[in-house]
């Protein structure tokens, strides 16, 4: 491998030459303190994990943690760029266009730092992961792509302030998922176009980027179907199936799909069934379980 020379802005791309080839992954803590879905006192914030391209500089993933960073919102943003961005937004209650996020499929080299990301069990990846790279101690520039990624919150000189915010945890995770496609849109990726990119004559931003190199085929992202990519990544938990639902974390669930299995039936004869489900952080939408 090539490593770029700080100063030699020419080498990057010529060292990374395809999207998905190489994926950096960090995380930042929103400075505002939200507030609590019952009672509105502010909280403490939450986790933003960012995945960057490492050729475009378009944010391709997002996931969440309450309070401090763990693994689990790494995981959450890999299935955020496994079952693509129409998707994942409409589990948050977002509808957007497959173009105005469009960055989808894993790569198969990652570049985490030495938080909680370092324990990723990478026996299980085998069949998608080739590269799992861990960034050196105290070297803050070895993820300089995600890192200049992160949104810059207003500096208070000698005062030692908080945001509270009128957001919940839901509603604040929607508001950095649209920042993403904001910030995919309007960010300056000067520095990361070519000569014939500059011909083409489209605006040097992370999205226009990305599609430009999408629509000649450098694309190394590996597609993975919606059903194994919740296996993959998601966090599994125990449920019980009762008569008229699922009931996880005092929630209730049901579906008509779940209806069509029949369990239901099974559950007048037994009383409760114990299964696995799968969910997500700050996504109290949706579950999935394991039935047979």
């Amino acid at each position: 491998a090539v490593r770029a020379e700080s100063g030699d802005k020419g080498s990057f791309a010529q060292m990374i030459s395809n999207l998905n080839q190489r994926l950096e992954f960090d995380g930042y803590y929103p400075s505002e303190k939200i507030s609590g879905i019952i009672e509105g006192a502010a909280l403490d914030s939450f986790c933003v994990v960012r995945a960057v391209c490492g050729l475009s500089g378009a944010v391709v993933g997002i996931g969440f943690a309450r309070g401090r960073e763990n693994l689990e919102a790494y995981r959450m943003a890999l299935f955020c760029i496994a079952v693509g961005k129409s998707k994942y937004c409409e589990l948050f209650g977002i509808t957007i266009h497959p173009d105005e996020w469009p960055c989808e499929g894993l790569s198969s080299q990652m570049v985490f730092d030495r938080g909680p990301a370092a324990h990723m069990d990478v026996a299980d990846a085998k069949t998608w992961l080739g590269r799992l790279e861990l960034t050196p101690t105290h070297s803050g520039q070895s993820k300089a792509s995600v890192e200049s990624s992160h949104p810059r919150d207003k500096q208070f000189k000698d005062q030692a302030v908080h945001v509270h915010s009128g957001l919940n945890l839901v509603e604040m995770a929607r508001r950095e998922i649209r920042r993403v496609i904001k910030d995919n849109e309007k960010s300056d990726a000067s520095d990361r176009m070519d000569g014939d990119m500059w011909l083409e004559g489209f605006s040097p931003t992370p999205l226009n980027i990305w599609k430009y190199h999408d629509s000649l085929g450098r694309n190394h992202g590996i597609k993975m179907p919606f059903d194994e990519a919740v296996r993959e990544f998601l966090t599994p938990t125990p449920a019980v199936i009762r008569k008229n639902g699922v009931f996880f974390y005092g929630r209730k669930y049901n579906s008509n799909s779940l209806m069509d299995t029949g369990v239901f039936d099974r559950v007048a004869r037994n009383g409760v069934i114990n299964v696995i489900a799968y969910s997500m952080t700050m996504c109290v939408r949706h579950i999935w379980i394991e039935v047979e």
